[in-house]
């Protein structure tokens, strides 16, 4: 009857040995970044942001931008607003309202559901970054950068014609 119970733990135990040995030896397999993926993550953010209105989003910033009188057309595209910003601040120079923090929140706020935090990402207008996550520097090692580029052109005020700026998305992991 000892020898039964001997036999059965010794099992247990192999199952165990084996078990955690494999957890081991496929942790050691490093994860290499998809480029598909990457590269859907740039140009989905550029198509999201060229076609979905802000007054379609349901965002507290949002509302708060409208509300406000910062955000004076909500029928416009993500990008137009972005582009739009950058009017905003080169006309005034951003004093008063700072459009410039008004850009780069409104991208922190877009990008923080959409983009897996593993990700980085950065928006560029014109090469100039105007919101990045992680500071592009401090990633030291970048397996994948792929960006996406497209122009903006809008309308203010129905009178002001603003653009081209070129926007660029750069994702990176």
């Amino acid at each position: 009857m000892k020898k039964g119970y001997f036999f059965t733990l010794d099992a247990f135990l192999a199952i165990g040995v084996i078990i955690v040995g494999m957890m081991i030896i496929s942790t050691l397999y490093s994860f290499t970044p998809s480029a598909d993926q990457t590269r859907a993550y740039a140009s989905g953010q550029l198509a999201t942001f060229s076609t979905d209105r802000i007054e379609d989003l349901h965002n507290e910033h949002l509302k708060l931008l409208i509300a406000g009188k910062i955000i004076t057309n909500p029928k416009n595209t993500i990008l137009e607003q972005i582009g739009e910003f950058e009017f905003k601040a080169n006309i005034t120079g951003d004093l008063g309202t700072n459009f410039t923090d008004h850009q780069r929140l409104l991208l922190e706020e877009l990008t923080k559901n959409l983009i897996q935090q593993e990700y980085g990402v950065g928006f560029y207008i014109d090469g100039d970054p105007i919101f990045e996550r992680p500071r592009f520097m401090e990633n030291k090692v970048t397996k994948i950068l792929l960006t996406s580029k497209t122009p903006a052109v809008g309308v203010y005020n129905s009178t002001a014609l603003w653009g081209p700026y070129l926007i660029e998305v750069r994702i990176w992991q």
